[in-house]
């Protein structure tokens, strides 16, 4: 089976450098044909590393965490509370025989490429939607450098 994953495309996660990605992302929900569409949806807390460690209190009010892309009927939304999915979630897209996952949103170089190692070590092909992966980091440099390693890590055929 074959998904289109939705990474944090979250009010909270938009800025002016990746708030294109909202209408990206939706004209190719419109277009392409997959088997299941899935959202991730990240929640932070005041426990979390992202707060101990970094001191990143964003994405805890609900005003934040509200999916900003089209939601289809039929999918499935994932909750996280960290960079890349679950244990659970990865066992349950096994047990949906999901071995084919597009990803896309934000941000690639951290939850997106989080979850494609996720992916790939469960043993699930992941393929990168690159037009519709972005970045609220402020450095131009970070997606072009991403990309290599995506190619190096993943080969050049997951770039789609």
């Amino acid at each position: 089976m074959k998904a289109l994953m939705i990474v944090d495309m979250q009010d909270g996660q938009l800025r002016e450098n990746n708030r294109h990605l909202v209408k990206k992302i939706n004209n190719y929900l419109k277009k392409e044909k997959v088997d299941k569409v899935i959202y991730t949806r990240f929640y932070n807390h005041e426990e979390s590393p992202f707060v101990q460690f970094l001191g990143y209190r964003n994405m805890i009010d609900e005003k934040d965490i509200n999916i900003a892309v089209d939601l289809v009927d039929d999918g499935w939304i994932f909750p996280k509370i960290s960079y890349g999915l679950a244990p659970q979630q990865l066992n349950y897209l096994k047990e949906k025989d999901v071995d084919e996952v597009i990803l896309c949103g934000t941000d690639i170089d951290s939850s997106v490429l989080t979850i494609a190692y996720n992916l790939f070590d469960y043993g699930i092909r992941p393929y990168f939607k690159w037009s519709c992966c972005g970045s609220k980091a402020k450095n131009k440099n970070v997606k072009s450098n991403i990309k290599y390693v995506i190619k190096r890590n993943f080969g050049e055929e997951s770039l789609i």
